[in-house]
């Protein structure tokens, strides 16, 4: 009884035994398939990330500097990531096809299998799709600094610089210090300022109420590295003229004057306790500029202010002493919303001193080739579009959200598909 017992406790034992023999190939084989399954998966998705962030790099590169750029870019982004790909744009297949503000991106690679190459000598294709594009939104109003290699935003003393509502700022300078904030400067803001380079803030700086120092953990008062931003009013045609409407034009004393439209060549120059009103048009201020001076109210509706050089002698934009200035610039044509426009071939400076008040002032200063500079105790409310900025003293600026239609604003950056 017990030799029959164990002979069939042995019997169950070795069909185990055969059993588990036969299990352990197949067990095998379903934990290799889940292992390289899953790791296809994993593989998909680095795929997928990298596809969407090679476009994200390519369309920005697009914005700034081509097709062929963003093409490069677009490769160069998927091969640290280890993926082969190609590059298209505009895209060649999809919603987005033949649109040329979106790249096409496709990635692929091979993955070899882990546990599966035991039994198949193949690979997983592994690949992935991405489409980026960007939208300008028209109308984007703010500050602009062109020059790309300077010190081009600087705020040194007691500033107090606001930039309204949705207003943007933008540093094209690809120096270490494109923006430099120096004293006691507070610094606000409701959309984060860019920069193409970087930034340097010394003193007791405020940046949204909070020390620039202490930021920090991975956050940054402004966004660096940003691509350089075409002058966005670069279509903008200049004022011609032929001849002259005035010559060395100026006022002094006192009194309300009324200008007219037109030619003034020599600019110009306004002294004293006056009123001044500017009938609507265009003043071509040829050779000399506005200049002003004294204790003055200056005001003019749908005026623009075109500053060029007459007889070699070059056009600038003064304004001195203790005054109210109220401008508002013409509300259609080829000027529409530019209220002070500066010849793009004149580097002399835009300059506000003193108790210069130009709350009142709407509409767009754009001096392509020119800094603003803002000294002593003068509040300036504008948008800007200028080579150079720069505020000394103890200045207010206020940064308009100006809507314009002239302007195209911050492209908007986006995954497409």
């Amino acid at each position: 009884m017990r030799k029959r017992l164990f002979t069939h406790v042995q019997s169950e034992k070795a069909q185990t035994l055969t059993l588990f023999a036969l299990l352990v190939p197949l067990l095998a084989v379903i934990l290799g398939l889940v292992v390289d399954v899953g790791n296809a998966f994993s593989q998909q998705r680095q795929a997928e990330n990298a596809a969407d962030a090679a476009a994200l790099a390519a369309v920005r590169v697009l914005v700034s500097q081509g097709e062929t750029a963003a093409v490069n870019a677009g490769q160069y982004y998927s091969s640290q990531n280890g993926f082969s790909a190609t590059v298209h744009t505009p895209p060649t297949d999809g919603p987005r096809a033949g649109n040329p503000n979106y790249v096409q991106v496709n990635v692929s690679r091979n993955v070899s299998p882990i546990f599966l190459r035991l039994f198949w000598d193949g690979n997983f294709h592994i690949q992935a799709r991405a489409v980026a594009g960007y939208l300008y939104q028209t109308g984007g109003g703010g500050i602009i600094t062109l020059n790309k290699s300077w010190p081009s935003f600087t705020l040194n003393g007691n500033i107090h610089f606001n930039v309204l509502d949705d207003g943007v700022v933008h540093v094209n300078s690809s120096s270490q210090q494109a923006m430099i904030l120096n004293g006691h400067v507070q610094f606000n803001y409701h959309v984060s300022p860019t920069i193409v380079g970087n930034y340097s803030c010394n003193g007791a700086v405020t940046v949204n109420g909070q020390q620039c120092s202490s930021w920090g953990g991975g956050s940054s008062p402004f966004i660096t590295g940003a691509p350089v931003e075409p002058d966005p009013l670069a279509h903008v045609p200049q004022p011609t003229f032929t001849q002259c409407d005035h010559t060395w034009y100026s006022v002094n004393g006192h009194g309300t004057y009324y200008l007219d439209p037109g030619v003034y060549c020599g600019g110009i120059t306004l002294n004293g306790n006056i009123k001044a009103i500017f009938r609507p048009g265009v003043y071509i201020l040829a050779g000399g500029g506005l200049t002003v001076n004294g204790n003055y109210d200056v005001e003019g509706s749908r005026v623009m202010f075109f500053v060029t050089s007459w007889n070699g002698i070059p056009g600038t934009f003064t304004l001195n002493g203790t005054g109210y200035t109220h401008f508002t610039p013409p509300n259609s044509g080829p000027w529409q919303d530019i209220v002070f426009f500066q010849d793009r071939s004149n580097p002399y400076p835009v300059t506000i001193n003193g108790n210069a008040n130009l709350s009142g002032f709407e509409g767009i200063i754009y001096a392509a080739s020119g800094a603003l500079i803002v000294n002593g105790n003068a509040t300036v409310h504008a948008s800007y579009v200028v080579n150079k900025f720069t505020a000394n003293g103890n200045a207010t600026i206020n940064v308009n959200s100006y809507f314009s239609s002239q302007i195209q604003g911050t492209p908007q950056i986006f995954l497409g598909e």
